[in-house]
């Protein structure tokens, strides 16, 4: 994406697929997002099929949201694995501390991007809410997306 957009002016498009994954890496793909959009370039995104968990975070990043009626948007407490890292009463605070800090930094830009209430936020972020793009655009954020019926 950052190559990209080296010497260009055009929109940047992304088709977004993904029932999730690594929150680090979703950061650094966000953090890409960001850098592109500040040299004055727009990224539009269109979910074909599913953003969920990271992938919603790395959607709502972009300068443009499509998706189609039946597309699957969920968003949820962050949650990491830590089932190979050697834990420690120390490391364990440090970690925690640091997972606090990323999941409210994530948190504070979707909700801000969704443009509802911290206390609306709350209620569909409580559980894991997989929700229909149109009933999120109809119900929860209308200006979070726009609805497509096709991607050409």
């Amino acid at each position: 994406m950052l190559r990209l957009s080296e010497n260009n002016k055009k929109p940047i498009y992304v088709t977004v697929d993904s029932y999730g994954g690594n929150v680090l890496g979703g950061v650094g793909f966000i953090q890409a997002i960001d850098r592109v959009r500040s040299r004055g370039i727009k990224v539009k995104c269109v979910v074909t099929g599913a953003a969920m968990s990271m992938a919603t975070h790395i959607f709502a990043t972009c300068s443009h949201r499509y998706a189609f009626p039946t597309s699957l948007i969920m968003w949820h407490p962050m949650a990491i694995s830590v089932a190979f890292a050697r834990l420690t009463e120390i490391n364990t605070d440090q970690m925690n501390q640091q997972l606090k800090l990323l999941s409210r930094y994530l948190d504070v830009r979707l909700r801000t991007t969704l443009g509802i209430s911290e206390a609306k936020y709350r209620k569909y972020e409580k559980g894991e809410y997989i929700m229909f793009a149109a009933d999120i655009k109809k119900r929860v954020a209308p200006d979070f997306l726009s609805i497509v019926e096709d991607v050409r």
